[in-house]
């Protein structure tokens, strides 16, 4: 508005009181913009990768080695008629039998973590992406567990940086997490929530 205005000169107060009359009456909520996108747009793919780590002996901490393998890739189906906004990736039962092929010793073992990377293409044609889960998971025989943290805020973003260490400081954040559920068989679907101090809401 500084820079509408500032172009043309100061309107006049009947035209000025007129401009911001929106923000008057009962509803003080700010009204949500819409996406410049629609949700079949986005592309979210999902990564499972093994890294290897050892320790020196009983009692030392485990560390990891610098080897690491992917032992899945793929990509979710947006979910049409659900209520929640829902990604469906199909988790076959080889990456189940990979994981358990995987060598161990006394001194080396195995740990997983799940990766999301959301994709799009931006009015340019340009391929923009960004990862928004990286926490580790656990393989057993009746499926998968998933930890689950906020997702990562942009270093070069300053303000949502500076608003996330004043909220998380007097325990009033809200920060947007990604849940991934293995509902099975082979399906894993992930969702996104809002995450509070002493609950979680979905978006």
């Amino acid at each position: 508005l500084i820079n509408t205005f500032g172009s043309a000169g100061a309107p006049a107060p009947r035209d000025l009181f007129r401009t911001f009359k929106d923000f008057e009456g009962e509803n003080t909520y700010a009204v949500r913009p819409e996406s410049s996108l629609a949700l079949d747009g986005y592309t979210l793919s999902l990564e499972i990768k093994a890294r290897k780590i050892e320790s020196a002996g009983p009692g030392e901490p485990w560390r990891f080695n610098g080897t690491q393998e992917s032992i899945y890739v793929g990509t979710g189906e947006l979910q049409a008629g659900t209520p929640l906004v829902t990604y469906k990736f199909t988790v076959p039962d080889a990456v189940r039998e990979r994981e358990a092929e995987l060598p161990e010793t006394d001194e080396t073992t195995w740990s997983l973590i799940a990766t999301i990377v959301v994709s799009r293409r931006g009015a340019s044609g340009k391929l923009q992406f960004a990862r928004i889960h990286r926490d580790p998971c656990t393989m057993h025989e009746n499926g998968l567990d998933f930890d689950s943290s906020e997702m990562p805020i942009p270093a070069g973003n300053q303000a949502l940086n500076f608003l996330k260490r004043k909220a998380d400081n007097v325990d009033m954040y809200t920060d947007p997490v990604v849940v991934l559920h293995y509902t099975g068989p082979c399906t894993v679907e992930a969702r996104f929530k809002w995450s509070f101090p002493n609950h979680g809401e979905v978006m």
